[in-house]
Parts: C-alpha cells; sequence; structure tokens
C-alpha cells in the first residue's frame, strides 16, 4: 500500500489500528492524493487543520474497502474543490467525521460523496459558514443517509450559485435540519436553495426543518416551497427554535 502526490510517492508516517495507513507529512496544492492499497479506515493527522486546492480531489475514488473516515483535524475546508471526489463510490463508507469544520469554501465538497450508498452518518456540528457551490451533488445516490443536521450553520456567503445546488439527488432522505439559520444568513443571495432536492427520489416526504422566525425570508428565496423537489414529496415546516 503507498501514499501518492501526484505521481511522487510519500513516506508513510503512522500506523493505526494494527495496518499500516500511509499519510503524508504535509498536505498543500502541489498535486492530488491518490491512495493505492487497501484501507478500511482512514484518520486524518492531528496536524492538518486546513485543506488546501485539490489536495484530496479523487483520493478514495472506488475504494471499496473504506468504512470510515475521521477528518476531525479539520477546522477548515477552504481549497478550490478540496475534497472534490474524495470518497466518491466508495460504496461501503459508513461513517464520516467533520465535526470540527467551521468553514467550507467554493466547490470544496463537490460530489465529495457521491453514490456512497452505505453512508448514514455524517457530522457538520461547527460548520458555520459554506461557500458558493460547496455542497454540489455532496450526497447525490447516498442512498442509505436519511438525516443530515446542520445546527451552526449561519452564514450562506453570497454569490449567484446556491451552496446546495443538486445536493441531494437520488437519496431517500426524509429529514434536513437547519438550526441557526437567520434572517441575514442568505446575504442577498436568493438562489441557496433554489434546486437543493431536484431529484431526489425517497419514497417519503422529505421534511425540511427551519427556525420558527425565518419563515417570511425562505419564503422570498428561488425554487421556494420545492426547491426542485417533487410536488408532494417536500414539507418545509418552521418547526425549530427561534434564533433570533
Amino acid at each position: 500500500m503507498s501514499l501518492y502526490i501526484g505521481n511522487k510517492k510519500v513516506t508513510p508516517i503512522k500506523v493505526s489500528g494494527g495496518k499500516e495507513e500511509l499519510i503524508p507529512k504535509e498536505i498543500n496544492s502541489e498535486g492530488m492524493y491518490r491512495i493505492k492499497g487497501t484501507i478500511t479506515e482512514f484518520k486524518m493527522p492531528n496536524t492538518i487543520l486546513d485543506l488546501g486546492d485539490n489536495v484530496l480531489c479523487g483520493a478514495f475514488y472506488g475504494n471499496y474497502d473504506l468504512k470510515v473516515a475521521d477528518l476531525s483535524s479539520l477546522t477548515k475546508i477552504s481549497g478550490y474543490n478540496a475534497m472534490a471526489s474524495t470518497f466518491k463510490n466508495c460504496w461501503n463508507l459508513t461513517t464520516v467525521d467533520l465535526s470540527n469544520v467551521t468553514e467550507i469554501g467554493m466547490d470544496s465538497l463537490t460530489e465529495a460523496f457521491e453514490s456512497c450508498s452505505s453512508l448514514t452518518s455524517i457530522n457538520f456540528d461547527k460548520l458555520t459558514t459554506a461557500g458558493r457551490t460547496s455542497f454540489y451533488r455532496t450526497f447525490s445516490y447516498c442512498t442509505n443517509l436519511q438525516t443530515i443536521d446542520f445546527p451552526s450553520l449561519t452564514n450562506l456567503q453570497d454569490h449567484k450559485d446556491g451552496a446546495f445546488i443538486n445536493s441531494f439527488e437520488y437519496t431517500n432522505l426524509t429529514d434536513i435540519y437547519f438550526r441557526a439559520l437567520t434572517s441575514n444568513s442568505f446575504n442577498g443571495s436568493p438562489e441557496e436553495f433554489v434546486y437543493m432536492l431536484r431529484n431526489a427520489t425517497s419514497t417519503r416526504t422529505i421534511k425540511v426543518h427551519f427556525p420558527s422566525n425565518i419563515e417570511n425570508t425562505i419564503s422570498t428565496l428561488d425554487g421556494y416551497p420545492l426547491f426542485g423537489g417533487r410536488s408532494g414529496k417536500v414539507e418545509l415546516l418552521f418547526d425549530l427554535p427561534a434564533t433570533e
């Protein structure tokens, strides 16, 4: 098993869980990861706090052995395409920990978890800021992901294209929670959720939960009230505690 940045082999620095896990000494924007060999769990080194442009782009693409990805050391994912397609087609990936990430930049999670059909849990506990198209097709074809929670998200950066465009295509989601949004979260951009639920194929109604005080704000956004979802299969609820 070897770890590469571009075509250059990187020296292993960590052994974890009884198996050799090859992790680079430094993550930067020099090139893309290519992680080769059997690996069932991946833990980001505690020294890595942010990811630059492209650094994990396609890193685990099609790795059918990977089950757990612990990225809890990260506090930001600021680079362009930093995690684009990183875990795409990892069919056996069940759990991802991004619990300490506070900011996700433009296109940083594009297709990051697409077709992770076993994914049941992902943690965004501290995420406050999402950039332009940061969640583009991020969870498409995640057919076992039923609930996703954004308990701290308050800032959707001002831009033309929505942060959550096509995020949940071909999923079976039942509940999405936006617990911290305020009337000022959208920075004047009406398109943040415009196609968020396009092609979502849940056999049950998808319930999107918002704070009770922002119904008037949400109703002005493009795509309201379905946000691209199917008629009769989307229910917007303003049933969370007020944020202001």
